[in-house]
């Protein structure tokens, strides 16, 4: 035989299995229940993901609250203004308590999500939807939340005209802590039911990294033979954010079991802001042999770069972790950056000798700008838990020791979270 032959009847072969393990799957998923399939696998980790960070910013939040709770004569309702010009709402009204809790959540769910996800809700008449949809398996998931803690505890709590009675803010709270968490165990649940051909095991969850770089400069420019004063200004800030969706890799032997790699994302934002004015004695009259100083000019230049730029690719991740101790070590890379940056610069003349060379210019201009990666190591003890099928963890970077000048001001820094799930 031929090695086209061979290569024809191998792949004969390999489509045959998939055909197998095609029709196997749909057999196992029509019994667990589900309409998730391996091709969902990503999302459900991601989801996962965002349902966890929704968790602990909740937690976050739950002692302040149950703090502002015990001051008050009477327990804050979630429909209850913020202080008068504390805060306002997307639609720049007042923001409520539950715009503030609804806030940290959806905030800490960015800094998590790497794929788009569905949607729920349940109305003030306990009717459970899904107001953003996008897959089958993402619209069941949120339905799930909705379903198994929203649609009971309104169920619980109506009033005589069939409408939920107006919450308290900790049983508010409370209330989205059980939905996330009932959400997750579903999400667990949902890929233990995956076929063996694409089922997650081991450790998954999210890595979430933030780096802070900031530099300030202030120099007073002495006078001189020409000069009378001056400041050169210089400051620069970068912030650094990765998010990486983590899934424990063992060896996979099938295609389907690639697909669900650890993934990283990264976005920075860097400014430059360059400022230099210095005045100086003029000389108008008397020509350049015999300057007479007659007056005084002032020349100012002000420069800012504003950058952003963004990066993606599936990477390794390493994660040793010892249950006995605690004690863990996790590495993982952030991948390069591209973006435009854009440079705007101003110039200002005042007291020139030509009135007509007086006034500001401004002019700007683009350049791509690339952002090297980098390799994050850190290693540490967990926080004890009482499952052991969670962890997680929260270390601070020090990426360069603070430096104080009398005229600069240098600081660097970065933060890693982390959050664990273990499925069988």
């Amino acid at each position: 035989m031929s090695s086209r032959s061979r290569w024809v009847a191998s792949l004969g072969f390999f489509v045959a299995c998939l055909t197998v393990l095609a029709s196997m799957d749909r057999v196992a998923l029509a019994r667990a229940g589900t309409v998730c399939t391996c091709a969902d696998v990503y999302d459900l980790i991601n989801r996962l993901n965002m349902a966890e960070a929704a968790r602990q910013a909740l937690l976050d939040e739950l002692p302040k609250i149950e703090a502002a709770d015990k001051r008050s004569p009477k327990p804050p309702s979630l429909a209850d203004d913020l202080a008068p010009g504390e805060q306002t709402n997307s639609e720049g009204q007042p923001a409520t308590n539950q715009d503030l809790i609804r806030g940290a959540i959806d905030d800490r769910m960015r800094r998590v999500q790497l794929a788009s996800t569905s949607i729920g809700r349940t109305s003030g008449r306990c009717m459970p939807s899904v107001t953003f949809q996008t897959t089958a398996c993402m619209n069941e998931i949120v339905m799930w939340h909705e379903e198994h803690v929203h649609v009971p505890a309104c169920t619980a709590a109506t009033n005589a005209a069939g409408i939920r009675a107006s919450q308290t803010t900790v049983d508010y709270a409370k209330e989205e802590i059980a939905g996330y968490e009932s959400e997750i165990e579903r999400i667990k649940e949902v890929l233990r039911m995956l076929p063996a051909s694409c089922r997650p095991s081991g450790w998954i969850g999210f890595i979430e990294y933030h780096e802070d770089r900031t530099v300030e400069k202030n120099t007073a420019l002495p006078p001189g033979e020409i000069r009378l004063s001056g400041v050169d200004r210089t400051s620069m800030s970068l912030t650094r954010d990765a998010k990486v969706l983590y899934r424990e890799v063992h060896a996979p032997t099938t295609l389907t079991a690639l697909t669900a790699l650890p993934r990283v994302k990264t976005a920075i934002h860097e400014e430059v802001v360059g400022y230099n004015s210095v005045t100086g004695k003029r000389s108008c009259t008397g020509g350049a042999a015999t300057p007479r100083f007659d007056g005084t000019s002032t020349g100012t230049v002000e420069e800012k770069l504003v950058v952003n730029a963004e990066g993606e690719k599936d990477i390794d991740v390493s994660f040793d972790y010892d249950p006995n101790t605690g004690s863990y070590s996790l590495g993982f890379e952030i991948p390069e950056a591209a973006g435009i940056g854009t440079l705007t610069r101003t110039e200002t003349v005042t007291g020139a000798c030509n009135p007509a060379d007086n006034g500001t210019k401004s002019s700007s201009s683009q350049s791509s700008t690339p952002y090297s990666g980098t390799q994050v190591n850190v290693s540490g003890t967990t926080t004890p838990e009482s499952r052991a099928d969670y962890i997680q963890g929260n270390e601070k970077l020090d990426l360069g020791p603070p430096v104080t000048l009398p005229d600069a001001i240098i600081s660097h820094s970065a933060t890693v979270r982390w959050a664990f799930h273990k499925v069988p």
